[in-house]
């Protein structure tokens, strides 16, 4: 007889622990669910392109990052590295130790900042090479869109140039130029899609530690560009009739370059030299 009733005692222990532990499991995987519809719901809400994006960005294995995470990587974004027109970039630390440049993204409208978003991540995200700054990860949310790249050390090279950062010698120099020249190789010849840097300047130079150079802010033209002051063919045309840069590149696809020296007002004589 106590045989039978120690029995059902362990029988009872036993099946309340077990089921315990079903409920626990359950609440588990209903939270890890919940967790998981928000982050779809944040991602559905977004334009297709922006999903389609994220999607193929997943592939190409840069972090996506919360907002809460990029908050607390930056310390609520109080160190600014720097800003332009279409957001601020702030200074973060990963939980592996790792310092992170963050740029968030601003404009007037949404429309504005996911067409940004979409610019930079179709560049930036797919270009690969030792002398350009890498692109680690993303956050697309509601209340948070940014980009968070590798951070360089040694920062701008304008600060060594024109600053109080200490003088570089030639050795040096030759070396940023040349991993510069490298860089600016690869967008324009080797890059699955054309990508020409418009704005090449000693402080869009970053450096690290070993003074290799990476660019800060790609501002781009894919597939067209000019080093030609923009002004139009006719000056009784509106300025933005036609976008000097494009019918450049057209001009330049057909060999017609006469036409281009022309319209820049470049005589005869000086084109000789």
């Amino acid at each position: 007889m106590p045989t039978s009733f120690t029995n059902v005692i362990i029988f009872a222990t036993v099946f309340t622990v077990g089921l315990n532990i079903l409920c626990f499991v359950h609440r588990c995987i209903e939270k890890k669910g919940k967790i998981s519809n928000t982050q779809i719901e944040e991602v559905g809400s977004a334009p297709p392109l922006i999903v389609q994006l994220i999607d193929n960005m997943e592939k190409l294995k840069p972090t996506k990052f919360t907002s809460h995470k990029l908050k607390a990587a930056t310390l609520n974004f109080t160190h600014k590295l720097g800003s332009g027109g279409f957001g601020e970039v702030y200074k973060g630390t990963l939980p592996n130790g790792d310092s992170v440049a963050v740029k968030v993204l601003k404009g007037s409208s949404d429309e504005q900042i996911e067409a940004q978003f979409i610019a930079e991540v179709r560049t930036i995200g797919r270009t690969h090479h030792v002398n350009l700054v890498r692109l680690i990860g993303f956050c697309f949310e509601n209340t948070l869109r940014a980009l968070v790249f590798e951070y360089l050390v040694r920062g701008s090279l304008d600060g060594f140039l024109f600053g109080n950062r200490g003088k570089l010698g030639l050795d040096k120099l030759s070396k940023i130029a040349i991993g510069r020249a490298k860089g600016i190789a690869y967008l324009h010849e080797d890059c699955q899609d054309r990508i020409i840097d418009y704005n090449i300047k000693p402080g869009n130079i970053l450096l690290d530690q070993k003074f290799k150079t990476s660019p800060q802010q790609l501002q781009i033209l894919v597939w067209q560009s000019s080093a030609i002051e923009r002004r139009n063919l006719k000056v009784s045309l509106p300025e933005n009739h036609e976008w000097f840069p494009k019918w450049v590149w057209n001009k330049l696809e057909r060999g017609e370059m006469e036409d281009i020296l022309k319209s820049c007002e470049i005589e005869e004589e000086d084109r000789k030299f």
